[in-house]
């Protein structure tokens, strides 16, 4: 489809057939008939899957037996619709029927500059957990989606903003905007999921309107 894909092919001994799932898992590794002068833990790929995974990708291997393997993952393009509707498939796939998905909209004063923007956005991006999605929806607007009732997402918004304050004021350099946060609500899977969108839609819709404003 649309998505990027980055491979790397090298000209080894390949990997047998019944060896390709196994590669993958953790602490496993397999017999390739060259010997190494370091022993691994058996953790980089299995690593490599999880990272991908977080990142809304696939990975894969192709190989053949005394020519070769072909390592690529894939990665959604960064697009609003495109990245949510990944991130739904993979939370109905790995959370059991009636979880529940909070929506919270982070953002900033209209007037900030781009340079401070980037750097809430890199602050943003490591602040939920992994299996959370926060995505930049407009200059100064964020979507955060995350996993959990509308008490845990208020407790989480209140650590953020704690941290975000005591970010700022490790970084005397620049001046820092108030980080601030709108709880749009919270929905139960998969019952609730196209009400979910429309809230997406109409934060969406809100950004957009936002940067009108503002230019």
């Amino acid at each position: 489809g649309d998505d990027v894909q980055i491979g790397v092919t090298d000209s080894g001994p390949g990997i047998s057939a019944q060896n390709l799932e196994e590669i993958f898992r953790r602490f496993r590794q397999v017999d390739t008939g060259i010997h190494c002068s370091t022993k691994g833990f058996g953790l980089g790929l299995n690593i490599a899957k999880e990272l991908v995974h977080l990142n809304l990708g696939q990975i894969d291997v192709a190989s053949t037996p005394g020519q070769g393997s072909t390592f690529s993952f894939t990665l959604p393009p960064h697009d609003l619709a495109t990245v949510v509707e990944r991130f739904l498939e993979q939370f109905e796939g790995r959370n059991p029927e009636g979880s529940e998905l909070s929506l919270v909209v982070a953002h900033v004063d209209p007037e900030t500059d781009a340079g401070p923007c980037e750097v809430v956005d890199e602050f943003l991006q490591r602040a939920l957990r992994g299996n959370d999605l926060t995505i930049r929806a407009g200059e100064r607007r964020w979507l955060l989606i995350v996993a959990g009732p509308r008490q845990e997402i208020q407790d989480a918004t209140g650590r953020i903003e704690s941290d975000w304050r005591c970010f700022a004021r490790n970084c005397p350099a620049v001046e820092l905007p108030e980080l601030k946060f709108d709880e749009i609500g919270s929905w139960m899977m998969p019952g609730q999921t196209e009400a979910f969108r429309a809230a997406l839609r109409a934060a969406g819709r809100g950004a957009n309107e936002s940067a009108d404003d503002a230019a």
